[in-house]
Formats: structure tokens, sequence, C-alpha cells
């Protein structure tokens, strides 16, 4: 006769429990809502946001492989709380030409072709094109904004910074001008580059603390 012993654990105390859900969902954005998210960040995110889900992934996943380029949500629990973050899947790549005076853009699709039927814009200003560079141009241009390319539908959103023209323009300045432009440089990245993390608050509360086999688990959510 063979005897055989074994442990085995019937339950484990909450505390050691899942703390965040098994997947994360991604709802599809409008171009509106992208922008508005990417300029002023957490803030304008709710829960009307959450209006076309398009796909979900195991928490912490990459994304998957055939998800659409397109602007997205990415939302998921994590005790008793909800947490969302803005997810872009670009179908462009942005190269800056550098002449120290100009904005120029260089763009390339996802196969590293040139592309010449995009629309670039910052704000309501378009960007010319230029055929004979196949480049997007905006003279003597070198602010912090958010250059706004559309192509083939899909909205990508670019954060500029000082730098994107190959110019510093610190050469001649004071040293108190040295200074408010690195205070106004710091707080537009801040702006445009911080997490976009929205809570929802809630809680549950379980009929009692530990749980036997057979039992009955009655939970009621505030």
């Amino acid at each position: 006769m063979l005897i055989c012993t074994f442990s085995a654990a019937a339950q484990h105390p909450l505390s050691r429990g899942r703390r965040t859900s098994q997947y994360d969902y991604l709802y599809q954005l409008t171009d509106k809502e992208a922008v508005e998210i990417v300029k002023d960040g957490q803030k304008k995110i709710s829960s009307a946001c959450l209006h076309t889900l398009r796909d979900s992934v195991l928490h912490d996943s990459p994304l998957p492989a055939n998800l659409p380029a397109g602007n997205y949500l990415r939302v998921f629990a994590k005790d008793d709380r909800l947490y969302t973050a803005f997810t872009a899947v670009n179908n462009v790549a942005v190269k800056f030409g550098m002449n120290g005076r100009d904005l120029i853009v260089i763009l390339h699709d996802q196969h590293g072709a040139l592309i010449k039927d995009a629309e670039a814009r910052i704000g309501k200003s378009k960007l010319s094109y230029d055929a004979q560079t196949q480049t997007w141009r905006k003279d003597k241009y070198n602010k912090e904004e958010l250059l706004q390319i559309s192509y083939k539908g899909v909205l990508n959103c670019i954060p500029l910074t000082r730098g994107n023209n190959g110019y510093s323009g610190r050469k001649h300045q004071t040293i108190i001008q040295r200074l408010k432009y690195k205070i106004l440089r710091k707080r537009s990245r801040h702006n445009l580059l911080k997490d976009y993390t929205y809570r929802y608050g809630s809680y549950i509360v379980f009929s009692k603390p530990v749980y036997k086999p057979g039992d009955t688990v009655k939970v009621k959510a505030f």
C-alpha cells in the first residue's frame, strides 16, 4: 500500500488574493477627447469617455498586435478603485529637421516609407507641405505645443518641445530669461507628458472576514 501525504489550502486570506482585475479594457477615444486629454491631462478623463469598447487584454500585458491605430483609454481595477491610462497607437513616425529656425516635420509610415498625404496642424493652423523636400513646415516656429497629424483617419498627437528645430534660444539670454525659460518649459512638459490617471472611489464589504468551503459569500458594494 502506498500512502501519500500532502497539504492543501482550501482558501487564503483576502489580503493575499488578487488585487487587480484580470483584464484591462481598451476604450477608443474620439479625436476631440484625445486632444483634450493630451493637453490638459487627467481632469479631462471621465466616465463619458468609456463609450466605445474595442478590446481587452490580460492585466499589464502588451497591447494586441492587431489593435487598430488610434487613441485609447486602458481601464483596469485595483483594490477598490478604477484606473484609466491614455494609450496612443500611432500610425506615423515623426522626425524633425534641424535648421535652428523653422519647424520641419518629416513623416514615415509603419513600413518606413515617406508620407506625402497626411495633414499636419498646430491648433487651427495648418502646416504647409513642401513637395520638394517632402516635409511639412512652419516658419520661425519654436514653441511648446501639440502637433496633430491626421493620416488615414487616425489622429496622432505629438507634443512639441523648443528643441525640435535645433535652436536652443539661450545664447543671448540673461540669467533671468534663462530661469524663466526653464520654469515655463518644466511646467509645459509636465502638463503634456504627465500620467493620465483617473480614479473612481468605491468599496466592497464582505459578510465575514474568512470563509470555509461550502460557505455562501455575501458582498455589498458602496
